[in-house]
């Protein structure tokens, strides 16, 4: 079965304003957002609006270990992310579903910089924002990380 061909039938005989899926990405590619997009149907991408759960099982295996106030307080940032989705939509003139994809790829890109910053000899922790959102970074010492500290400090 041509599932593409499935979801672009379904795409146009939907009579709605949204889609807001539950999971597994209902806009298969980029292309039905794009459909979705034309037929003046707003698509809030799944990967976004259902960010709890990956957040919860993230805090869970922090260091730190699991907290409730920890995971809610993140969990609220989800209506900023899906603000700021919509926003870029809507300013760019391109689908939710290609705003959602560029956000994350942008948040990602930003935490492997905070992470290769921290890695290079920072010992504070560090913010970075994309947008409205922030990635926080700590940077955890190992005896090596904390070797080469001490050997670039001598010389500086």
């Amino acid at each position: 079965m041509d599932w593409n061909l499935v979801l672009l039938i379904g795409i146009v005989v939907l009579q709605c304003q949204i889609v807001a899926g539950s999971a597994n990405n209902q806009c298969l590619w980029e292309a039905h957002g794009d459909h979705l997009r034309q037929r003046g149907i707003v698509y809030a991408p799944d990967f976004v609006i259902n960010a709890g759960g990956l957040l919860n099982v993230a805090i869970e295996l922090t260091p730190a270990g699991y907290n409730e106030a920890r995971v809610l307080e993140r969990v609220r940032h989800i209506a900023t992310t899906v603000g700021a989705v919509l926003a870029t939509a809507e300013h760019e003139g391109i689908s939710t579903q290609r705003a959602a994809v560029r956000l994350a790829e942008q948040k990602l890109a930003t935490a492997r910089q905070a992470k290769i910053y921290g890695l290079a000899g920072s010992e504070t922790p560090g913010e970075v924002s994309v947008g409205e959102a922030r990635v926080r970074h700590r940077r955890r010492s190992t005896p090596a990380l904390a070797h080469t500290r001490r050997r670039q400090l001598r010389y500086s």
